[in-house]
């Protein structure tokens, strides 16, 4: 299913549950390539909603050390266009 989203021209916006976050942005990065810009937000529209932005794989080293189980709240990320589809 990822795939068929690898070559839209447009930003996108993925929610997943904190009990399957890692395992999604892993399996993004696999499909979207490590240049694919991307922002994580954890936790939304909480206080303690967190913010990381950078490209896939580098999303997914900062996963790392975010414990799904205190993440209570869906997270949402956003997967910049591919580049040069504008």
């Amino acid at each position: 299913k990822l795939d068929s989203m690898v070559e839209l021209p447009y930003n996108m916006v993925v929610i997943d549950r904190p009990n399957r976050f890692h395992d999604t942005v892993y399996k993004m990065a696999l499909a979207f390539g490590n240049d694919r810009h991307a922002a994580l937000i954890v936790d939304l529209t909480q206080q303690t909603e967190e913010i990381f932005r950078g490209t896939l794989p580098e999303i997914c080293e900062r996963l790392k050390d975010i414990d799904p189980v205190n993440n209570f709240i869906d997270l949402a990320i956003v997967i910049a266009a591919k580049p040069g589809s504008n």
